[in-house]
């Protein structure tokens, strides 16, 4: 019995997602309650820079997404990681 080659990519991609959409938003709140604490800055300009984060991801994966439709998505990956 073969093991399907599609794991692999399956694999890689879990952890893709495990860590970057889950430092992100799931570790927002701990974030934001340090930065207030360390810096001094209020709770309301520390959350509104969470949510332009956000903002700003979701308007960049638009032209992400059709650059993947053209190239291989390794390659996006690669670069996203190296920026």
């Amino acid at each position: 019995m073969t093991i399907f080659d599609g794991w692999g990519v399956i694999a890689g991609l879990f952890i893709i997602m495990a860590i970057s959409p889950g430092l992100g938003f799931y570790n927002q709140a701990v974030m934001i309650r340090a930065l207030v604490g360390q810096s001094g800055f209020d709770i309301t300009h520390a959350s509104n820079a969470a949510g332009l984060f956000f903002l700003i991801s979701g308007i960049a994966g638009l032209p992400v997404a059709s650059r993947l439709e053209r190239n291989d998505a390794r390659i996006i990956i690669v670069t996203g990681a190296l920026v």
